[in-house]
């Protein structure tokens, strides 16, 4: 019988040569006439095929014998420094990978260099891990290592990286878990589908964890309200609420395994908090903020008060709010990302303007808008001149104010965004019936008949259109009117995320 060394240098030949065709274990079952399970039985090193069996693996694959026979000995080479404690470091393993290279000619340098590093991985996949419990004992270590681990992960495709963490051990930490937590939330203000990808990436973590069950618990419970999280960002409060509802027990139940307190309450409580203000439960959002604050160790304060200012923006505090928001920016400030920096001033001056304080949002719109081209994409560059039209207005600057809102009008209505476009059309025409301009706000009222039907709104929301539309028809509409249309959309219809510069929070 062959001994097990020789069964897994099999396993880690075929693994490398499939991939290196491109193929998954059932695309080389099929050609070579096998079970799945078969195939992945053989790179797992748990079966010894028969003669037959390996010659039909070969041969399906079909790479020449030299080259098979030049990955087998690079493997026994790998092998042999590995039972010595030889296993080369990252550091060091471009050495190691051209003296081995070396060593089987020209003709198999350039499979020496491919093969190596692969091999070098296995061989510490195979290697005995410590348990996630035992990580606890050395977070710092846990953390750069899967920092480490995220960067062998983050070239690779939502389903890919699924695949690997299903394979390797070493993905299985709650360390990885909670990076890959802090990625997803990073993510929410770019791309919610990234989000969400990386969030359920964390629950498959949180679920192949090792036996200590209370951690692995609290890890699931972590993974479930970002992932809740995610759904929220992307608008699919349903969704989002049932994330929570799973994650939240979990994460309650687990708390003793959670020794040290390394995953961050208040991170999980400021999590909920959005959940509960996009439910419109803004006192519910405000209580877990408030305790949140208290706990946090340093780490979260910064998104806990942006979160705050956003509740407290909803629930029409603005003054609160804005000092909330006040009392974030220097943090903001220090290494942040510049975008996220940005977003907390725009919406600053939002805030500002709410408010009526437009001694001091004026220069901070000048502030925003140079800004804007470097940090800010195409939707919130059109924000900024909505803002500045909408302080025009206020200040009296009418003919500035109307070409801004007309600009700006026009740029929604382009990105086929009709909640924006019905708002902005609203105040563009309630400042046009100020001027007696009756003939545009006639043309304005009727093209807001499709973008209401594309808003989905009810029909006591069309019933105060047509009402609108039929003062604007008879030449009697006032801007008191058109703003009371407004003030009732922004009441009845929630601003879809493509609304808003998205923080994580």
């Amino acid at each position: 019988m062959r001994d097990r060394r020789e069964v897994d240098d099999l396993g880690t030949v075929l693994g490398f040569l499939r991939a290196l065709r491109g193929w998954s274990q059932e695309d080389l079952a099929a050609a070579a006439g096998l079970r799945q399970s078969t195939v992945s039985e053989l790179e797992q090193g748990k079966k010894i095929p028969k003669p037959a069996t390996r010659a039909r693996l070969l041969a399906a694959l079909d790479f020449s014998p030299r080259l098979v026979e030049g990955v087998r000995c690079l493997l026994c080479a790998l092998g042999t420094a590995v039972a010595a404690g030889d296993l080369p470091a990252a550091a060091s393993l471009d050495e190691e990978i051209e003296a081995l290279a070396a060593e089987f000619g020209n003709l198999q340098a350039d499979l020496a260099r491919a093969a190596l590093p692969l091999m070098v991985e296995d061989l510490r996949r195979r290697a005995p891990r410590e348990p996630s419990a035992a990580q606890l004992a050395d977070p710092a270590r846990a953390r750069e290592e899967a920092a480490a681990l995220w960067r062998r992960l983050e070239p690779y495709t939502a389903s890919q990286r699924q695949a690997l963490v299903h394979e390797g051990e070493e993905f299985r930490g709650w360390a990885l878990g909670e990076r890959l937590c802090a990625e997803s939330l990073r993510r929410t203000a770019e791309s919610v589908v990234n989000a969400r990808e990386l969030a359920e990436l964390a629950v498959l973590v949180a679920d192949l964890l090792d036996n200590d069950e209370p951690l692995r618990s609290r890890l699931q419970g972590c993974c479930g309200v970002h992932l809740g999280n995610a759904l929220r960002a992307g608008g699919d409060l349903e969704a989002a609420k049932a994330a929570f509802a799973q994650g939240l027990p979990l994460w309650r139940d687990g708390a003793t395994g959670d020794r040290g307190g390394l995953l961050d309450e208040a991170r999980v409580l400021g999590l909920e908090a959005s959940l509960r203000r996009d439910q419109r439960l803004l006192p519910e959002a405000l209580a877990l903020l408030d305790r949140a604050l208290t706990l946090d160790r340093g780490e979260e304060r910064c998104f806990l008060l942006l979160n705050r200012a956003k509740t407290l923006e909803e629930a029409h505090a603005f003054d609160a709010a804005i000092a909330s928001l006040q009392e974030a920016l220097p943090l903001l400030a220090e290494g942040h990302d510049p975008r996220l920096l940005w977003i907390a001033r725009f919406n600053l001056l939002e805030l500002l303007e709410h408010a009526g304080c437009l001694d001091e949002a004026e220069p901070l719109v000048a502030e925003v808008a140079e800004l804007a081209p470097r940090y800010a994409a195409k939707l919130d560059r059109i924000r900024v001149r909505w803002l500045a039209g909408r302080i025009a207005a206020a200040r009296g600057r009418a003919d500035e104010a109307l070409a801004l809102l007309r600009e700006v009008r026009a740029g929604f209505a382009a990105e086929k965004i009709p909640y924006d476009t019905a708002l902005v059309t609203l105040e563009l025409a309630a400042l046009l019936a100020e001027r007696g301009a009756t003939a545009e706000v006639k043309t304005l009222a009727r093209q807001l008949a499709p973008v209401f039907r594309a808003l989905g709104v009810g029909r006591e929301m069309l019933a105060s259109l047509a009402l609108f539309q039929r003062a604007a028809e008879q030449e009697v509409v006032t801007a008191a009117l058109a703003r009371r249309l407004a003030e009732e959309l922004r009441r009845v219809v929630r601003a879809p995320a493509s609304s808003r510069c998205e923080l994580p929070a």
